[in-house]
């Protein structure tokens, strides 16, 4: 989207005398504070020693389910959330126009092409297939085997029979796996037949493993009551006690099993004394501060104020007082330093607001600036590309590994455009250029030689893992001098050109 572009960069105003006004009410002392707020912190610690020894004593005594529900919704929450993800990555794949063609068609050895081709697409599934309206499978690969009891969920699937959801199939171990299924619908949201994809047991025993504990159990069951994974066991001579709820949006049940705690007076005495030693430590520290430092703090404070209003009247030359605290003493420079350094920070912060701090490229704002001056060059005969640049794969990056990614692509536009050209981060993972003078038939060959040396730094550089190198996708256009009579009109052809791209075709002009 075009934005105005804006002039200057924040400033500061100084003045150069100040006026203290007199205060409306007589304010505290020093000391007055300092007790206060020894009252304040010891009132506050017995406050918290009394909720901390309402709560130890309610956790030595038998409870309910003693904490097992909130653990249990936890982990459920994240088995749920792993299969919504599951469900909107599938999802995605029906709303594709060659999903939709593939089971308008019944094209059996194309559906078994895009079969192989949404396996790389989703690494996570063991088996991906269509199901028509009248119950025939497309799409299943050949290496692929299902169980009879899979065939038959999908035939129950194609006459609109309900089945437990998501099902599982324990039949054969090596292809232990469950299956997601979404409806594919057309343009006029009519039926046209079933995703059908299967997905592995690895990774919901993982969801079960990570975060969990030693004294714990987590068994998740299908519909039937079934074990489709467990993980975690107890000891032996342990009382267990356990606690179950259901997936949401799903027919499985999670249930956590742990060891009942014992209790123990001796570990609520201990808290007591724990409790009670604490606030006579306190107590006694505090008051031996307050009274050491009150009186350091009200001197080293006068002397700051009697040479703030020095310095406020326009005295320059005051000479600075010499307090015996280490924080007031660091006051003192600042203060001194505000006046000769207000052009250097005005200069800092101008210069922050028009650049990106990653990369170093301008960023949004200023590139705005930019793309009106090329407008005008472009009105007076001067060819003006914009090109628009994006980052595919950046979202899905560990965080250290997107900041090589986006500085390496900084570094790689600044090698491949020439000096008289413009590079800009505007977001995230996209990306601006400005090529001046360049004409249509070579900005192609341009772009797909960025594209090539940015994917071929990134297999060199130590930081990016090969499996975790992103590819360019760009749109550009021309300002044609007679036709655009508007600026923003450029911007939003070249986001349209951008937006088109896809893996065939990663580079489009208009």
């Amino acid at each position: 989207m075009y934005q105005p572009p804006e002039h200057g960069g924040p400033a500061i105003y100084t003045s150069p005398k100040v006026s203290l006004a007199a205060p409306a009410r007589k304010s505290l002392s020093v000391k007055t504070r300092a007790y206060l707020g020894t009252a304040l912190i010891i009132t506050l610690f017995l406050a918290i020693s009394a909720i901390n020894l309402s709560l130890a004593k309610l956790y030595y005594q038998p409870q309910g389910d003693n904490g097992l529900t909130p653990r249990l919704q936890a982990k459920a929450q994240i088995i749920e959330s792993r299969l919504n993800y599951l469900r909107e990555l599938i999802g995605h794949v029906a709303r594709q126009p060659t999903t939709q063609d593939l089971l308008d068609l019944g094209d059996a050895s194309s559906a078994q092409r895009w079969a192989l081709q949404m396996s790389r697409f989703l690494p996570q599934a063991s088996g991906v297939a269509l199901l028509d309206g009248n119950g025939n499978i497309l799409g299943e690969p050949a290496s692929q085997h299902l169980g009879p009891v899979c065939l038959s969920d999908l035939g129950q699937l194609s006459q609109g029979n309900h089945v437990k959801s998501p099902p599982v199939h324990l039949g054969i171990p090596q292809q232990a796996h469950f299956d997601l299924t979404t409806p594919v619908l057309d343009e006029a949201d009519n039926p046209l037949g079933l995703l059908f994809v299967s997905f592995g047991l690895d990774d919901l025993q993982a969801l079960l493993r990570d975060n969990s504990r030693n004294d714990q159990q987590f068994v998740l069951r299908d519909g039937h009551g079934d074990i489709i994974t467990q993980w975690g066991h107890l000891a032996a001579d342990a009382t267990p006690h356990s606690a179950s709820l259901p997936i949401r949006h799903s027919d499985w049940q999670l249930q956590l099993i742990e060891a009942a705690p014992s209790h123990s007076s001796s570990g609520f005495l201990s808290l007591v004394i724990f409790n009670i030693s604490a606030f006579l430590l306190i107590v006694g520290s505090l008051t031996l501060l307050v009274r050491r430092h009150t009186r350091r703090v009200e001197g080293d404070f006068q002397q700051v104020r009697s040479h703030i209003e020095q310095l406020a009247s326009g005295r320059a030359d005051a000479e600075p007082p010499s307090p015996g605290l280490s924080e007031a003493a660091r006051i003192l420079p600042a203060l001194s330093d505000i006046r000769h350094n207000l052009g250097t920070q005005q200069q800092q912060l101008v210069r922050q607001s028009r650049t990106d701090p990653l990369t170093g490229l301008i960023n949004r704002r200023q590139f705005n600036i930019e793309f009106t001056r090329a407008y005008h060059f472009a009105r007076r005969n001067i060819p003006v590309c914009v090109v628009r640049i994006r980052l595919e794969g950046f979202n899905a990056l560990p965080e250290e590994t997107s900041s090589h990614t986006v500085q390496l692509l900084a570094r790689t536009l600044l090698q491949v455009s020439r000096k008289v050209d413009l590079s800009a981060r505007l977001d995230d993972d996209q990306f601006a250029l400005l090529l001046f003078g360049a004409k249509r038939d070579g900005i192609e060959p341009c772009l797909q030689r960025l594209r090539e040396s940015y994917l071929s730094q990134q297999l060199k550089h130590p930081g990016i893992p090969d499996n975790q190198a992103c590819t360019l996708r760009c749109g550009y256009t021309q300002i044609q001098r007679h036709r655009d009579n508007d600026a923003g009109q450029v911007l939003t052809r070249a986001e349209n050109a951008l937006d088109e791209t896809n893996d065939e075709q990663p580079v489009i002009g208009k």
